[in-house]
């Protein structure tokens, strides 16, 4: 009887006792409605009883959550003495607000955190980036929460990370040097070519000028009398086309624009000189010569009176048209009267002169194969070189020139709650 009576009192004891324990440990986890309003209004709520953040640690953390794009809830507590508390409490804030997002609740100075809904963040993240955050920044709370925030953000895609963000900063900056660098680079080369293709413009126009003042001399010393009835009315006719020719050469040299304009040129003074050679012949009373190229040595001697082998510095011999006077200095060995022109402070030879003069050279042998007879006297050499590989393509141009993290619930973190279930798996650590 005694026995049942003990037995009896003890249950009465445990059924009165476990109520009120579950009631105690219920009211310590639940979230005091100030709380709530403060999360859904600034993300953020600090106990005012709490010192683990300072007033400028409030607002760092405050601003961090503020400007994420992603939703982080953090809530500061005083110390609610174990990891098991502080794991339900903030279960019960993550229901009671029942919005998608990451939550975090530092205690004292354990931090948890766990996600709820569709946040972008892998089952047990959230967790595991409070523990990487309190690992990191141990006896650091404020700069543990920021960091924890940026994670959140960087693990959700909403961020780069910031070895990231260095990285493609870097590489942007060396981009905008690269682009920057080469914008005048580019500059720099296009004004550098813009005055060599000036200069070397204007050394051809004063080639060829000479060439028009010598053909208009030259016409002038045949003191043809074109009013005198005993002139041959053939010559006359001859004269004034070399006349027409001059003119024609004049014009185009005082309108000319670019190296190419120096074709239409030569092509009349190749004329006017041929004109000169039939007038001079109807004067002598002999028959006008066939037309032939210039001589190559020098197109101021007029046309070519047969072919000589003459080899270039560095080339093969070749057969090119020559005057008289040259085709006898070539044959005896000596040196042709070249047709000399300034290069850079420099005379030489206009074969040698650079690609510039190839229109001057295509005026002058343009009836007579052009650009490809030329290129038959010079391919293979560097002479040849010089004239953009020769002649053949009838092209030319210009010169160029931290540890101490438990487990708590069970470890791994908090997991995904689509449905709103509440949270699973809490994961966190001590700063």
């Amino acid at each position: 009887m005694a026995l049942t009576r003990v037995f009896s009192l003890l249950i009465a004891l445990i059924a009165a006792l476990l109520p009120v324990g579950g009631v105690h440990a219920r009211a310590a986890a639940q979230p005091d409605p100030s709380v709530i309003s403060a999360l859904r209004s600034e993300r953020f709520y600090a106990a005012p009883g709490q010192t683990t953040l300072d007033a400028a640690g409030v607002a760092r953390v405050k601003q961090a959550v503020k400007d994420s794009p992603t939703p982080v809830y953090l809530v500061v507590t005083g110390d609610m003495g174990s990891a098991q508390t502080s794991n339900q409490y903030l279960a019960e804030i993550a229901n009671a607000m029942g919005s998608t997002g990451v939550y975090g609740l530092l205690s004292g100075r354990h931090f948890a955190a766990g996600s709820l809904g569709q946040t972008g963040l892998s089952r047990g993240e959230a967790g595991r980036l409070a523990s990487e955050a309190a690992s990191e920044h141990r006896g650091q709370p404020a700069d543990g929460l920021v960091s924890f925030v940026d994670s959140v953000n960087v693990a959700s895609g909403q961020r780069p990370s910031t070895a990231s963000s260095a990285l493609t900063y870097g590489f942007l900056g060396v981009l905008l040097i690269l682009v920057v660098g080469g914008f005048f680079y580019v500059r720099a080369s296009r004004r550098r070519r813009a005055r060599d293709e000036q200069r070397q413009l204007q050394e051809l126009k004063q080639g060829v000028e000479e060439d028009v003042t010598r053909l208009g001399e030259d016409i002038a010393a045949l003191d043809l009398d074109l009013k005198n009835p005993k002139v041959d009315p053939a010559a006359k006719d001859d004269y004034v086309r070399a006349l027409d020719s001059y003119d024609r050469a004049k014009a185009a040299t005082q309108s000319a624009r670019t190296s190419e304009d120096m074709e239409q040129v030569t092509h009349a003074l190749e004329d006017g000189r041929y004109y000169m050679v039939a007038v001079r012949a109807r004067q002598a009373g002999e028959p006008v010569p066939e037309r032939r190229p210039p001589c190559f040595f020098n197109p101021q001697h007029g046309p070519s009176v047969r072919d000589v082998l003459w080899a270039p510095m560095g080339g093969q011999a070749r057969e090119v048209p020559a005057c008289a006077a040259d085709a006898e200095r070539v044959e005896h060995g000596a040196d042709p009267e070249a047709r000399m022109v300034e290069v850079a402070g420099q005379r030489r030879p206009y074969w040698e002169a650079g690609p510039q003069w190839a229109p001057y050279a295509g005026g002058y042998y343009a009836g007579y194969g052009g650009f490809g007879m030329l290129n038959s006297i010079l391919i293979g050499t560097a002479i040849g070189s010089m004239w953009g590989g020769g002649f053949g393509g009838m092209g030319y141009g210009t010169v160029d020139h931290g540890g101490g993290f438990g487990d708590f619930g069970g470890g791994g973190g908090f997991g995904d709650f689509g449905g709103g279930g509440g949270f699973g798996d809490f994961g966190g650590g001590d700063f």
